[in-house]
């Protein structure tokens, strides 16, 4: 297991009081009929933690979208609960799906899938400060850089209910 790497950080966080309260609106507006502005990047996401059994629902943003498969760069340390394959429940484009969920970090499939999601960003670039060449392609060091870093959950929808 690699360790994340100083040199890649994030601003620091609003305070947890209004991100409860942004949360619980986005979560209203995913389970609504108005949820399209939204659902094209974001994700209703439902699992209960691997050790204090409690129940977990926040929105999420999603990078990737290839039929029953999504992929999802989290930036807080809540993906360490669903390592192995994880039962959770998705709300995706205005439709409520059981799925499985599965979270890893630095291993080679994840640096792989990670770096053209990361190189194919202008905000991960501008978030994890990625120079750009004079052809516009971003530096592939910081790109691998930034990928050892981040984790990486995979999300395989399986029926929707």
């Amino acid at each position: 297991m690699m360790t994340a790497d100083p040199t890649v950080t994030l601003p620091p966080s609003p305070p947890k009081w209004v991100i409860a309260i942004l949360n619980a609106l986005i979560g209203l507006l995913l389970r609504s009929p108005l949820h399209a502005p939204l659902s094209r990047v974001t994700i209703l996401l439902s699992f209960t933690g691997a050790k204090s059994g409690k129940r977990y629902t926040f929105p999420v943003g999603y990078y990737d979208h290839h039929g029953s498969d999504l992929a999802v760069i989290p930036h807080h340390a809540w993906w360490k609960n669903l390592r192995g394959s994880v039962p959770v429940t998705v709300w995706l484009k205005g439709r409520k799906y059981q799925a499985t969920a599965s979270a890893a970090l630095g291993d080679d499939q994840t640096l792989a899938a990670l770096e053209p999601l990361i190189a194919g960003s202008q905000n991960f670039a501008r978030l994890y400060k990625i120079p750009r060449d004079a052809s516009g392609r971003p530096d592939p060091d910081r790109v691998r850089q930034v990928a050892k870093a981040l984790p990486l959950v995979r999300i395989r929808l399986e029926s929707p209910g």
